[in-house]
C-alpha cells in the first residue's frame, strides 16, 4: 500500500463523505477515519453510490469504479482509501 496514494485519497475520501452528510443534514460534527460506513454514518446503498461517483469525479485517474472493486474497501472511510490507493498502484 501506499501512504503516497493513500493519504490524498483519504483526505478526498473523508471530504466526499462529509459533503454528502451534510448535504443530508445527518451529522453536525465530523467523525474518525475508522467510522464505519453503514453503523456509524448510517449511509445506505443510495448514499454509497453517490460516494462512489463523487470519487470517481475527484480522482479521474482511478477511472470509473464497480461497486464490487469497493466493496472490500466498504468497512470504513480509511480501509475504503486504503483500498483504493492499491486500485491505483495496480493500474500503474
Amino acid at each position: 500500500m501506499s501512504t503516497v496514494l493513500e493519504q490524498p485519497l483519504l483526505r478526498g475520501v473523508a471530504a466526499e463523505v462529509a459533503a454528502l452528510l451534510a448535504e443530508r443534514g445527518e451529522r453536525d460534527g465530523g467523525f474518525e477515519p475508522s467510522s464505519r460506513f453503514h453503523d456509524d454514518l448510517g449511509f445506505d446503498s443510495v448514499m454509497l453510490m453517490q460516494l462512489k461517483y463523487r470519487i470517481e469525479t475527484r480522482f479521474p485517474e482511478l477511472g470509473e469504479l464497480s461497486l464490487a472493486d469497493m466493496v472490500d474497501g466498504l468497512t470504513d472511510v480509511a480501509t475504503l482509501a486504503g483500498h483504493l490507493a492499491e486500485l491505483a498502484e495496480e493500474d500503474r
